[in-house]
């Protein structure tokens, strides 16, 4: 091996033994963030099971909000919410719910529309402040404002 080569296997070894500072091994939260009526929420990546396109949905007869209808996932019908009528949130036509994000649990599944973002984000949990009860479904909020939804309230529905 000449030289060159072993001093720059040498300089990648020194990089991966060293200890990270206290700044960077923060931990982190990655979250999914979309939009719903002008303001910005987000859900923990760890809580989704899946998010694919909205399609083919059928809307449930005498349905109140925030149940918005069904669709098939997975070869089983998927309940979908509408997510604006649970967070008293305007109903808007510039929203454009294009998309589903599962979340499930043991015994059920449930489908939210929203619009994303197409963003995945990851923030220091320094950042991160749980809320006061008052707000039922955003658990925490951002530094920066992100609402962060609680899931086991949603699938509690």
């Amino acid at each position: 091996m000449d030289t060159a080569s072993q001093n720059k296997l040498e300089q990648r070894a020194r990089e991966l033994a060293r200890v990270p500072t206290a700044q960077e091994a923060e931990e982190h939260i990655e979250l999914l963030v979309f939009r719903m009526g002008g303001e910005r929420f987000a859900l923990e990546t760890t809580s989704l099971v899946e998010v694919f396109r909205a399609r083919e949905l059928a809307r449930l007869p005498r349905s109140e909000a925030p149940f918005f209808g069904v669709t098939v996932w997975r070869g089983d019908l998927l309940l979908l919410l509408d997510l604006r009528a649970l967070l008293s949130l305007p109903m808007s036509a510039e929203d454009q719910l294009t998309h589903v994000v599962v979340l499930r649990t043991d015994r059920s599944a449930l489908g939210l529309l929203m619009e994303l973002e197409r963003e995945i984000v990851s923030v220091p949990a320094s950042e991160v402040r749980e809320v006061a009860e008052t707000k039922t479904y955003v658990r925490a909020i951002t530094r920066s404002g992100l609402q962060i939804l609680d899931p086991a309230a949603l699938l509690r529905l």
